[in-house]
């Protein structure tokens, strides 16, 4: 099994058309792409932004109960999330 150094916290922040989880050390984890428009979301197969924030939200606390348990190999400052905008 490969050990992931990931820093907790984990932080979500949107960028553009995407949200980003990222780690106390600012290395990008997880792209998860999203789009309101409905027309363009049909055609685009993405989800809407608040989908794309909970989607995210679980993949941060999936993690951080993963590293926190000792499945992976982290450095924690702290645990828990940072949610916010650009």
């Amino acid at each position: 099994m490969t050990t992931l150094d990931i820093q907790l916290p984990l932080h979500i922040r949107t960028v553009a058309e995407s949200v980003v989880i990222k780690d106390a050390s600012g290395i990008r984890l997880s792209y998860i792409y999203f789009e309101d428009e409905p027309g363009r979301r049909l055609q685009m197969r993405r989800v809407t932004h608040a989908q794309a924030i909970v989607i995210a939200q679980a993949t941060v606390r999936a993690l951080t109960d993963l590293i926190e348990a000792g499945g992976a190999a982290a450095s924690t400052g702290g645990s828990g999330t940072s949610i916010g905008g650009g």
